[in-house]
């Protein structure tokens, strides 16, 4: 899989969208609750409560859709971990390298614990003599 420039742009917009639309969330909510109060709250007068009616018929739409990309877009970082850890966990010549430095991991080990065992009796011999 390749990455374009454009889904590289794509990613950087994540980040910038994901504010607005929260912000815009959380106000056509409060002003959905407030025009509900008007629409509801049984004013008598019938054309601000069909102002408030209209109004609705905008903010409520408007307030899901943000609400929708406020929740469900991901994060740049999310989108990064989504191309990025399936190439490395699915790359062949990655995980045939980690097993291979895992080996010399484990001999480096095996003869560090040699020698510091050789010179463990070495100063136990000296002090002894």
């Amino acid at each position: 899989m390749t990455i374009s420039a454009f889904d590289i742009y794509l990613v950087a917009l994540a980040d910038k969208i994901i504010p607005p639309a929260s912000f815009i969330a959380f106000s056509g909510l409060a002003v959905t609750v407030f025009l509900c109060i008007i629409c509801f709250a049984g004013f008598d007068i019938a054309s601000e409560a069909k102002r408030a009616k209209f109004a609705l018929k905008i903010t409520i739409p408007i307030t899901i859709v943000c609400g929708f990309i406020a929740v469900f877009v991901p994060s740049s970082k999310t989108i990064a971990a989504m191309y990025v850890l399936p190439a490395i966990v699915n790359n062949e010549h990655i995980q045939n390298s980690t097993g291979n430095a895992l080996e010399a991991l484990e001999n480096l080990t095996k003869e560090w614990l040699k020698d510091t065992v050789k010179s463990n009796d070495s100063n136990h011999k000296e002090k002894h003599i």
